[in-house]
């Protein structure tokens, strides 16, 4: 994010890496705001199994995680240097 800014918009996401877990295994990320839906293509350059794998790789610099506020709980409660955007709900 230092490249490239926090991301505010879902077409912020196309500039940035994300790191690709169960929740979302497609490279096109869809959200819904106020009742119209964006979608973004987005760059992947980790892959994980797991939620906990995903939000080590954010931690650790990796990229930008699709998570949910519950498995992003711990890191969110706990100020770990995590970035919440709220730019949307997720739609699948």
């Amino acid at each position: 994010m230092e490249e490239h800014g926090t991301p505010l918009t879902p077409s912020d996401l196309a500039h940035h890496m994300m790191i690709v877990c169960p929740t979302h295994l497609s490279p096109t990320l869809s959200f819904r705001k106020e009742g119209r839906v964006a979608s973004v293509r987005v760059q992947s350059q980790l892959t994980v199994t797991i939620n906990e794998g995903a939000i080590t790789g954010a931690k650790a610099g990796l990229g930008i995680v699709a998570s949910s506020l519950i498995g992003a709980k711990a890191e969110l409660e706990s100020g770990a240097s995590v970035v919440f955007s709220p730019i949307g709900t997720s739609v699948r």
